[in-house]
């Protein structure tokens, strides 16, 4: 079956009449698979405590993103619990030209366990194994310490237990090469309480040329935007969905686009 997908993402015609689902918006048939070079793409971060005045990406860690690596590496996965020895972890990122690579790590407790490939940029890292994580994961570029992370799978409470996420979760992001990024929708949130608010904005970067842009304060419940034509990122940038709030409250972003294959036209 072909899918033709108009430019507003609205309407599409198929060449199978009987295709039951064939009546959907052009939107699910590419959650489905079935729109050629066009995927999905939604990123979600939360923070408990956001440190205040400075602005962050929203992750695992309350802390600014790292500097970017000028160079591929290899990158090593190490777990805070020594039991977590069968988990295997999906490590998704780019290589040294920004293709997309990935590969499944087999983590062994604490100690460090190296990756085959190099890596330029990690854009995420989740728990493919039927035996799920117990401590939180970390991927850096350094085999004897935590000093620089990249991505983090943190634990979260259910049912009054200590459990993963089983997955990163980070408002952090880098264009794979061949593609082009389409954010269609932002939304950012604080905690209530007070005088609490935030300022939200996109910290993104290519080839050394920096851009700011959408800054928006944020009260409660929040900032939420449906993007009429799309933010365009292009291959290789790099793009940080960030926050900055007046005091240590809990911040959640989430991002949804299409990551479509060739450059923007």
């Amino acid at each position: 079956m072909t899918i033709n997908v108009y430019p507003n993402m609205t309407n599409f015609v198929t060449t199978s009449s009987n295709e039951s689902a064939s009546a959907l918006p052009a939107t699910y048939q590419v959650a489905r698979g079935l729109v050629t070079g066009v995927t999905s793409f939604a990123i979600n971060g939360y923070q408990a405590a956001l440190p205040a005045t400075n602005y962050y990406p929203i992750w695992e860690n309350a802390s600014y993103y790292p500097t970017y690596p000028g160079s591929a590496a290899v990158q090593y996965l190490t777990s805070s619990s020594a039991s977590d020895t069968a988990v295997q972890v999906l490590v998704s990122g780019l290589n040294s030209t920004y293709a997309p690579i990935s590969e499944t790590v087999t983590l062994n407790g604490t100690a460090y366990v190296s990756t085959v490939n190099t890596y330029l940029r990690i854009n995420s890292i989740s728990v493919t194994s039927t035996t799920s994580a117990v401590g939180s994961v970390t991927i850096g570029p350094s085999n004897s310490s935590i000093t620089t992370v990249y991505a983090t799978i943190g634990l979260t409470t259910q049912n009054g237990s200590s459990v993963s996420n089983g997955r990163s979760n980070m408002s952090v992001y880098t264009v794979p090469t061949g593609f082009t990024l389409y954010i269609t929708r932002q939304q950012a949130f604080v905690a209530a309480g007070g005088s609490n608010y935030g300022t939200f904005r996109i910290y993104s970067a290519n080839a050394g040329v920096l851009n700011i842009s959408n800054p928006s304060p944020i009260q409660y419940p929040g900032y939420s935007v449906t993007q009429v034509t799309p933010l365009v990122y292009t291959a290789g940038t790099d793009i940080q969905f960030q926050v900055s709030v007046t005091g240590s409250v809990p911040v959640g972003i989430q991002v949804e686009g299409l990551l479509i294959s060739g450059a923007a036209n």
